[in-house]
């Protein structure tokens, strides 16, 4: 794509292919905000949109996806309009501006990740998804003065795009402005004499712009493009720090309010807090292991709790049978065997006493078994349909030690998905990750003989099975039941786990 002006030639280079859609739509984007403070007339003479488009979008070094530039597009403006204020979209762009962050969509999932309380966790998976390696090398070593002075030139650089269209625009306004006066007046005689005088000429009446954005819109009418881009500022860039957190931290507060606290304690040192949950194990462990380990050390006793209590709600109060014994280390945490008769219980209980008292749940609501969901041969053959259990449930136990508000079926997902990107490759329970691990389980199992394996294998193709989350969580402040038990259907509740 090529914007035109009236004297020059401003090409765009292409940084990534098949990227029309979103520069249009950024295009549209950059027209609105100039249409705030100038007639579509002058925008058009000088394609004024195009321009600031075409040379935003050469600054840009890499894409997440192919909607980077028009989310970019839209933040940057918002930014404009704020007069530089920090807030969540102004750490987006100080994060990718600053070189820390890859792309922009890459910094806006951290900036998500972080501010929906993640931990050091989370943002770790996230950075490893991103190639960086030692993510924790990464963070404690960069140079954040720098990327500070790195991001304020490239705001800066981004507005002095916009100060440059302000004066082209300016003059085509005048123009435009000079040339609706010269016309005759609609139902008027027409004679030989211009309607203005082109040799002293009338000066042009007090027009009124009626334009759209509400108050952002008017405060940009009445200050200008140039004044916009001049009163941004100094940008904001904190530090990323990652801080301990002891292990009774969120008992007497939720874990987003402490965040709250802890958060609004930092901000004024210019830091961004991330909790550190594995700071107390990482003082007695091998630092070079801990960044790509398959279960961290500090949640492997809890863990192995966590398994035992799937097993026994799986085996006791869903009446499964375990096909295999769990290995120690990779593989399946469990692959399970419906015993008959296969609809009970019903309905499934939402209270368990064993192995502990706890409340139990499933997501989503709606398909917990017996469900015909879970009927997947007769829906296939086209048998009737009856409220069954999965005859096969592969299984992964997840345990929590921070409290999740489990009336927000969202914010369990959310975490639950979090914690499955917590492996080296970052793909746990998705589809092509089960596939493969099914077979190597039943190879492991001393008790059947290859024959059995082959027969085992086969049926599981023709029955098909369920992909199940196991979630320990704590249960509410100050009371019985002592834990939350959530079983969490991948498929079903729509985790969006496997790849594209």
């Amino acid at each position: 794509m090529v914007a035109r002006t009236s004297n020059t030639t401003i090409p765009i280079i292409q940084v990534k292919p098949n990227l029309k859609d979103a520069v249009r739509m950024a295009v549209a984007e950059i027209r609105r905000f100039l249409e705030m403070c100038y007639p579509a007339q002058a925008i058009t003479q000088t394609e004024a949109d195009k321009a600031i488009a075409g040379l935003w979008l050469s600054r840009i070094k890499g894409f997440h996806d192919d909607d980077d530039f028009l989310h970019l597009t839209r933040d940057f403006i918002a930014y404009l309009l704020s007069g530089g204020a920090r807030s969540q979209i102004s750490d987006q762009l100080g994060y990718y501006f600053s070189g820390f962050m890859p792309s922009y969509g890459a910094s806006c999932i951290f900036v998500q990740t972080v501010a929906e309380g993640g931990t050091w966790d989370d943002v770790r998976a996230f950075m490893h998804s991103q190639a960086y390696g030692n993510a924790r090398e990464y963070v404690e070593s960069f140079d954040w003065d720098s990327g500070r002075k790195k991001a304020d030139e490239e705001v800066k650089a981004w507005a002095a795009i916009v100060r440059q269209q302000d004066s082209r625009l300016e003059a085509a306004s005048r123009s435009a402005v000079m040339y609706a006066q010269a016309q005759p007046m609609p139902n008027t005689p027409v004679t030989d004499f211009p309607a203005n005088d082109p040799i002293f000429p009338k000066p042009p009446p007090q027009l009124e712009v009626v334009r759209g954005g509400g108050a952002a819109a008017e405060a940009a009418a009445g200050r200008g493009l140039a004044t916009l881009a001049l009163e941004i500022g100094t940008m904001t860039l904190l530090a990323v720090v990652l801080i301990a957190i002891p292990g009774n931290a969120f008992e007497e507060h939720s874990e987003e309010e402490e965040m709250r606290r802890i958060q609004a304690k930092y901000a004024p040192q210019g830091k961004l807090p991330i909790p550190d949950t594995q700071s107390q194990t990482q003082a007695q462990t091998n630092a070079t292991n801990n960044e790509c380990k398959a279960q961290a050390e500090l949640r492997k006793q809890n863990g192995e709790v966590c398994e035992n209590d799937g097993y026994t709600i799986m085996e006791d109060t869903m009446k499964y049978r375990r096909l295999i014994d769990p290995p120690k280390g990779r593989g399946l945490d469990g692959l399970f065997e419906k015993v008959p008769p296969m609809n009970l219980p019903q309905p499934l209980p939402d209270t368990v006493v064993k192995p502990k008292p706890g409340t139990l749940m499933f997501i989503p609501k709606d398909k917990a078994p017996p469900s015909p969901a879970y009927a997947f041969t007769a829906a296939a053959t086209g048998s009737s349909i009856g409220a069954t259990y999965p005859k096969f449930v592969v299984f992964e136990a997840k345990n929590m030690e921070q409290r999740v508000n489990t009336d927000n079926v969202e914010s369990v997902k959310k975490a639950a998905k979090r914690r499955l990107g917590e492996t080296c490759d970052g793909t746990q329970m998705s589809e092509p990750w089960t596939e493969e691990r099914i077979p190597q389980a039943l190879k492991r199992d001393s008790r059947m003989s290859p024959g059995d394996q082959a027969r085992k294998r086969t049926e599981i193709g023709i029955e098909r099975y369920a992909r199940w989350i196991f979630v320990c969580l704590p249960g509410p402040f100050g009371g019985e039941p002592s834990k939350v038990f959530v079983f969490i259907d991948v498929v079903e509740a729509n985790l969006d786990i496997d790849p594209k």
